[in-house]
């Protein structure tokens, strides 16, 4: 009993952590505590964004996921806000203003998503923060 115990007190490390997926509104489309259950893919053709997507793409094409990532063709962004800290030439290529198709995304949803939702604990108050932010501030900031 002792040893299953101290296995799931450690098995508590495993855990990354809260991934929200946001569509360009801001509406919550996806909320994921992952627990190293491996990766998966919404499809070709798609972006992430990540203040460090820089040195973040490096670490995927050194990865276990470089074939999984080519084929999709994964391009990873880093959003408005972060983007002013990179060099010139990390901008050019990772910054989303001068990436075509994003219009004026800035790609910094989660980050207000987080300001938001850092005081949170309990898995509850967490759903209803997001019914909260979806219906009244996400569905609101629409019409302006």
């Amino acid at each position: 009993m002792v040893n299953d115990i101290t296995s799931k007190m450690w098995g508590v490390f495993d855990e990354t952590g809260i991934f929200p997926a946001l569509c360009r509104h801001g509406f919550v489309l996806l909320l994921v505590d992952m627990i190293r259950s491996g990766e998966f893919s919404y499809g070709k053709n798609q972006g992430g964004q990540y203040d460090i997507a820089c040195h973040f793409e490096a670490t995927i094409r050194n990865s276990k996921l470089s074939d999984r990532a080519k084929e999709n063709a994964l391009k990873m962004l880093i959003g408005a806000f972060h983007g002013h800290a990179h060099n010139r030439l990390c901008q050019l290529s990772f910054l989303a203003t001068y990436m075509e198709g994003l219009g004026l995304e800035d790609l910094e949803g989660c980050e207000r998503f987080f300001s938001h939702s850092n005081d949170l604990a309990k898995c509850q108050e967490i759903t209803q923060f997001i019914k909260h932010h979806d219906s009244f501030e996400t569905y609101a900031n629409l019409s302006k």
